[in-house]
């Protein structure tokens, strides 16, 4: 894992330091979508084929990534959704459970 900031550069900064450091590298999953495209850019500027050379993937399901070439697999993660279902199954399951589950 590489710790980075936000943003188109920042993302072909982190793929030009991920294939520096690793040039064996075959994929590079980024943390939101704009560092995707970003890593996407530096790669087709060193000649890089994605998917071919090195795959691409991230996760935010932004529209971005709808419109660059080659298409880079996004993950939506519906953070409101799986909140409620794990509240829900908090309540349905009582405290008692919970601790039950928590002290082994």
């Amino acid at each position: 894992m590489i710790e980075t900031s936000r943003g188109l550069a920042a993302g072909a900064e982190l793929a030009a330091r991920v294939i520096q450091s690793v040039p064996e590298v075959d994929a590079l999953f980024c943390a939101g979508d704009v560092l995707a495209a970003g890593a996407l850019f530096e790669c087709q500027k060193r000649g890089w084929a994605v998917p071919g050379r090195i795959a691409l993937a991230s996760f935010d399901d932004v529209d971005l990534l709808r419109h660059v070439s080659p298409a880079v697999t996004t993950l939506r993660l519906l953070l409101a959704s799986a909140l409620r279902k794990c509240c829900l199954v908090g309540l349905w399951m009582g405290p008692s459970t919970y601790a039950a589950a928590s002290s082994t």
